[in-house]
This record gives C-alpha cells, structure tokens and sequence, in this order.
C-alpha cells in the first residue's frame, strides 16, 4: 500500500478538530451493527459530552452511544430533523469531505489543484476540492480509467484502507498489521488494512468470524469505528493538548476575537454562504432569518461551523416561539402559537417544545429566542402591540407555567432558551422595533410581569433577552443599553446565564440617538453578553459585523469598555452555549 511519508496533522488534532466543528459531510452511515465493542468510547465521549441527541430511529440501535458521542462532539448530524438514518450508506465523495475538512481544520494547507479525475466535474467546488485534495495526499485513490466513482458507496473494507492511510497522515505511521481473525477476508485487497485496524480495535466484525469486507458502510458502522478512532486518539495522545475538551481558554484571546465571538450577526437561511467569510475572521454566531429555509440547512451549517477558526463554539440561533413567528417552520413542522399552546396546558407545551429542540438540534441550531415571558391577550403582533398571540396568557400564573414548561423541553433537547424580553412588553406603547417605546414603571412590573421571567429562570434557562423599552423606575432610555437595568435583572432574578440583546438594529435604539456600533458597545458595558443587530449601513451583513467588531476594540483600547468585561462576557457566552471556559 502506498502512502505519503508526509504528516498532515499534529498527533491527536482529530479530536480538537471533532470538537471544534459538526462536520456533516461524511456523517457516520451504516446498515447492520458492528456488534463486539473491541474498544469502548468512555475516553472520547465522556458522560458530560454524550447526551441523547433525540433520534427517533437509534433508539434500541448497538451504537446509540457512539452515535450520541459523534453528535455531541458536534462530528456528525441527522439526515432529518428527528433522524438519523443509521442504515443508510456512505458515498466516497462524503468520505473525502469529511477527511478534507478536519485537514482544514487543523490548518493543513490541502493541495486541491484538479487531480484530474474525469467524473465529478459535476459535483459543487467544495466537493470536487475535497477529492482532488485527498486524492493528491495519497489518502483515496481513483479507478484506472481516470474516473473517481463519486457516488459509489464506501464498502467496510475500503474504510479500512482510508483509515490506515488516515493514521499514517496523521501519526507517521500506519496502525501496525495484526493477526487475521476473519475467515473471509483473504481475497480482499484490504486484509491487511483490516488485520491492522481490526488490530488496533477499530473495527469489529458483523458476526463472529466474518468482516464482510465488501459490505457498504452504514452510518452506524461509521459511527462506530470514528467513535472508536476518538478513543483512540485520547488515550494514545503524547501532548496535553491532544484532547482539548473541557474548557476554552477565554483569555487567552486577543480583544479582536473577543470583540467578535460576543456578536450574533444577522444571515438568510437561503444565503450562508455569504457569511462564511466573517465567520473565519472571528464573527461569533449567526441568527437566522427568512421564512423558505432551505431543505439541506443542516449541511449548510455544518459547513459554516468548519470556517471558525478555533476551538470557539459557533452560535446559531433562531426565532422559533411558533404561529406568527418561525423561521425554520417548513424543516420542523410549524407549531402553534404561544396562545394557542396555552389552552393545551404545561405537559403539551413541554413535549412540544422537547419536539421542536430536538428538530433543531438535528438541523444544527443551538440556541432558541424563545419563549416570550410577557403577558398580553389582546391582538397582534402588529407595531403598536408587539406581543399580541405570542404571549402565552395575561395570566401571570398560567404564562409562568408555559414558560417554563417551554423552556424545560427545549433544554431538555440540547437547545438553549432565551427568555424574553426582560422585564415584559405587554405593556409597552409601540413595538420596540419600529419605534421608541414605554412600559409601565417598574415597580408596577415587578408585581405581575416579572413573574413569568422568574419561573423561566427556576426551569433553568441559559439566558435572558432584554428589551428596548424604557421602563420608568429602572431606565430613562433603552433598558438594554443602561447598567442599573442590567444589573436589577441579574439582582431580582437571582440570574447568572447569559444576556441576550434584542436587535440592536431596532428603531427604538436609533431614536435613543445610538448608532448599531455605538450600542454594542453601550450594551456591553451595560452588563450584556451576546449582541444581535441585522443589517444596517452599508446592507452587508458581514461588512456591518466588522464595524460592530472595530467598535468595540477601540472601547477596549481608549478605557470605556474595560476588557475584564468584554472577557466575562464571552465566558458567560461559553458558558451557556457550550464548554465553559478554563478558569
């Protein structure tokens, strides 16, 4: 077998990698179990990191942990909302995507110059540079008539094979051949590829005795052996870097990407690769937009998440409270609105919302801007009712009820909620959105309004969004932009999660005589965490994103934001979103 002599990564870069990015271009694939656990998964996948990722197809599957591993890692995802598909099988080109993006990820510098295989030309360019890329390192090969066979399935043996050029790549050496223990793989081209990594316990066999060298790898197969390779990795790793799972190291970063990783910039769902861009120069997190998501979303967004450029954990959010707003409704099935739900009480509520967290897991959303806490039965939403149906009740006991219920199902599916818009806007004159608006005082809010935030934040919620209303008795301006206001919210809910603005783009910040960058900052300094805006000068997202970043060093570099607050506040973005961040 010939390899390259040449080391691709650094030993044990494909578990930072794992961690740092979902990568769904080769998600694991499978059709029967590979049943005998040659090596277990608890080094790889440790309790904190596997949770159920709620497919509803794995549920008495052999490989749900391994399964459940490659999804908390964030290595693979659903081919539906609630799916995984694990009999379905692998295609080569998936199999090239998957290795070329951890290569990429580690920084390899891929040689993608066209190898000039004469079949896939009609694949997109990230696909074609894939395979030519791996295709030129050695770690795939082609047909003898010059064709790759893009869509042909990968069989058990082959994966062997890319396995063993793969450890090679990675460690300078192949996985060291072994004694067969497969009576049906002396015809194979692969037995010592099997032997090898069978050796190495990667791979088991589908009964006792055979390997079936030519079976086509299932996703669950697959997952099996890349949980496997993970394990591996920690527990042969030779540096303390090796395994860079429990925490990210905030301040070790520089004010730049600290400035950029609090910020959630506004994206279409139809149009993520615009952003893409941003996103690999330090842009935190994207909130979705449209109503026409596209059916391959969760590929997309694994794609984005492979241009972060460091082990930070990418933001993506939407607005999911159901009726008249959700953003994803065509890919999870659309829910009723947060006043319809009510009627149906707090069980259906939950299970509802467990329903619509798992979809959007699968899709590769981790963040909700749901429920609404505010109280309201009258019409609406409209401009000057900005809540209107999604308000679960005017009932302060029957909302607080709905809210957590709400809050409990989506976290309980690994989304996180985002309870909003704090301190309540059922009682505010306009919509915050189209122009400055009041509320009722304080102290009038506290009685009734607040508690549904309360009962948000006893159900655990991760974070809290503010409003841009003013409240009399708490803030003469926009309450999301003044520090009293911010600091009362943590005080009176006894809140440690992280905050959420509302669009900083609204038109309630621009009466307050606030630019989009001079707000970020202004919020950021008020005690907020993560900053949303849509587009607003020059119409390109990522242009805008760049010009809320500059704004906010220039406050680090002339004293006005102090950077221990710029630092707390991605902590708490780590914190609430992902890994913690190393103390």
């Amino acid at each position: 077998m010939a390899v390259p002599q040449r080391r691709l990564f650094p030993v044990g870069a494909i578990v930072a990698l794992s961690l740092a990015a979902p990568l769904t271009g080769l998600t694991p694939s499978a059709a029967a179990a590979d049943l005998p656990t040659v090596r277990p998964t608890t080094a790889a996948c440790p309790a904190f990191r596997v949770q159920s990722p709620g497919f509803t197809d794995i549920t008495r599957s052999d490989a749900a942990r391994e399964i459940a591993c490659l999804v908390g890692y964030g290595v693979s995802q659903g081919v539906g909302p609630t799916t995984f598909g694990p009999s379905r099988s692998v295609s080569r080109t998936q199999l090239a995507v998957f290795v070329y993006r951890l290569g990429a990820r580690a920084g390899f510098a891929w040689d993608t110059r066209p190898h000039g295989f004469t079949d896939v030309a009609g694949l997109g360019t990230a696909q074609q540079e894939a395979i030519d890329a791996l295709a030129n390192a050695g770690v795939v090969q082609g047909r003898a008539d010059g064709t790759f066979a893009p869509t042909g399935a990968v069989t058990r043996g082959q994966l062997t094979a890319y396995l063993n050029r793969f450890q090679q790549a990675l460690t300078g050496a192949a996985f060291p051949a072994g004694p067969s223990s497969f009576s049906d793989v002396d015809a194979s081209p692969f037995r010592e590829d099997i032997d090898a990594v069978a050796s190495a316990g990667l791979a088991g066999g589908v009964a006792p005795g055979r390997f079936d060298p030519a079976g086509a790898v299932s996703r669950q197969q697959m997952a099996v052996f890349l949980a496997r390779l993970l394990d591996l990795q920690v527990s042969t790793k030779t540096t303390p870097q090796a395994y860079a799972a429990t925490c990210v190291p905030v301040r070790s970063y520089s004010t730049r990407r600290l400035a950029g990783a609090v910020l959630t910039m506004p994206v279409q769902s139809t149009r993520l690769p615009e952003v893409r861009g941003a996103i690999a120069d330090g842009i935190g997190g994207v909130l979705l937009y449209g109503n026409k998501a596209p059916a391959d979303l969760a590929v997309q967004l694994a794609e984005l998440r492979v241009a972060v450029p460091d082990d930070w954990p990418l933001v993506v959010a939407s607005d999911e409270e159901g009726g008249s707003v959700q953003r994803l409704a065509t890919l999870t099935g659309g829910y009723p609105s947060a006043r319809a739900m009510t009627a149906a009480g707090p069980e259906k509520i939950r299970a509802d919302a467990e329903r619509l967290g798992r979809s959007l897991k699968a899709l590769g959303v981790t963040v909700d801007l749901a429920p609404v806490a505010g109280l309201d039965r009258g019409p609406g939403p409209s401009a000057k009712r900005p809540l209107g149906t999604r308000s679960f009740s005017d009932d302060p006991a029957k909302a607080g009820l709905a809210v957590a219920a709400f809050t409990e199902g989506l976290q309980d599916a690994g989304v996180v909620a985002v309870v909003k818009h704090f301190p309540g806007l059922g009682t505010a004159t306009a919509n915050t959105d189209d122009a400055s608006a009041s509320t009722a005082p304080y102290d009038q809010l506290k009685k009734r309004d607040l508690l549904p935030f309360a009962e948000g934040v006893q159900a655990g919620a991760r974070a809290i969004m503010t409003s841009h209303a003013k409240v009399p008795g708490l803030s003469a301006g926009p309450m999301s932009l003044s520090p009293s206001a911010n600091a009362t919210l943590r005080a009176d809910l006894d809140f440690q999660g992280a905050v959420f603005t509302d669009s900083l783009s609204a038109a309630a910040i621009f009466q307050a005589g606030f630019s989009v960058p001079e707000a970020a900052v202004q919020a950021l300094i008020a005690g907020a965490d993560d900053l949303l805006f849509g587009t607003f000068d020059t119409g390109d997202a990522t242009k805008d994103a760049q010009q809320v970043r500059d704004a906010i060093v220039r406050a680090v570099q002339d004293g006005r934001l102090p950077l221990s607050r710029l630092q707390d506040a991605a902590a708490r973005v780590l914190g609430t979103v992902s890994l913690p961040p190393c103390t």
